[in-house]
């Protein structure tokens, strides 16, 4: 959900396609476009997306055989969560696919992304429909299966998949058809299973909440973080003054590697103060703040 007041758009921190709230403050006028956008929402599968941008996140990738598969009832291994807690609630077992309905693909996953949002589930912070489940928000796989009746998708396709439904951390698992997109033969699974859900939702923020184009100034806040590297490196291949806030030295050096132009240690420096400085006075068209109670004042003032 996407509710405008008074120059923000905040977005429900339930959204599937993002693993933290994030607030979008604007200096424009958003467009209707914008505020009808619906983050839930998976792009058509014929959607293209920018090849070039890499992340540097923690991926589990498993090797598989290329054997295609029928679609009748099958055994896998997945990991199963049947009360919530630490790590250790985390069960290795067999689980049974059930046989392919129209309209669905099984595939069989090559690398499979790791998210905040996988431990909210796994401790309850949000609540998962039902115990047990198989967590996992997205993951890239080979085709092995097609339902009855599909086009559009045959075995041996490779593609890649972020949000509903859950349950990535398996060998194999059935998805709707639709919900998928096929991934560039340039592109190898572990790159693909790392990007799509915080690409998507970087996707959301540079170019349906606020486009951002050549010539914009953004503050990104935690700059070298998963969804804030990938703003930072869209950011700048659009043509924007980049501005990044981070916390060690380390991480400064990470947002200038993203293409983060100015990066403040908002530990040892008031960010709207250097903000104030790099722009001359003028601020930014947007800000980018996944932090929330700390930086959001200051994120208005610049």
């Amino acid at each position: 959900m996407t509710c405008l007041r008074g120059g923000l758009v905040v977005h429900n921190h339930h959204n599937p396609l993002s693993q933290h709230s994030f607030i979008t403050q604007t200096k424009t006028q958003l467009s209707s476009k914008s505020s009808l956008f619906n983050p839930y929402q998976l792009p058509d599968s014929s959607s293209t997306y920018n090849q070039s941008i890499t992340t540097k996140f923690t991926i589990w990738a498993h090797s598989i055989s290329h054997n295609t598969q029928s679609s009748a009832t099958k055994m896998v291994k997945a990991i199963r969560v049947y009360e919530h807690g630490g790590p250790e609630v985390l069960k290795w077992e067999d689980v049974e696919l059930g046989e392919l309905k129209e309209g669905e693909i099984r595939v069989r996953n090559k690398a499979i992304g790791l998210n905040f949002i996988d431990v909210y589930f796994r401790k309850g912070v949000y609540k998962p429909s039902t115990l047990p489940f198989t967590p996992g928000m997205e993951a890239a796989g080979e085709v092995v299966a097609v339902g009855p009746g599909l086009t559009g998708r045959q075995v041996g396709d490779l593609v890649a998949y972020a949000g509903n439904p859950m349950g990535s951390y398996a060998e194999e698992q059935i998805l709707p058809a639709n919900r998928v997109v096929p991934v560039p033969s340039s592109v190898d699974p572990v790159t693909a299973a790392s990007v799509m859900l915080k690409g998507l939702t970087a996707h959301c923020l540079l170019r349906r909440c606020f486009e951002v184009q050549s010539g914009h100034t953004i503050l990104v806040h935690a700059a070298a973080g998963g969804v804030g590297s990938l703003l930072c490196q869209w950011g700048n291949a659009l043509g924007a003054t980049v501005i990044g806030t981070v916390s060690t030295k380390e991480k400064a050096i990470q947002a200038k590697e993203d293409g983060c132009h100015h990066v403040i240690m908002y530990k040892d420096e008031d960010f709207v103060t250097r903000v104030n400085e790099i722009t001359e006075g003028q601020g930014v068209e947007v800000v980018y703040d996944s932090v929330g109670k700390d930086t959001l004042q200051g994120s208005l003032d610049a």
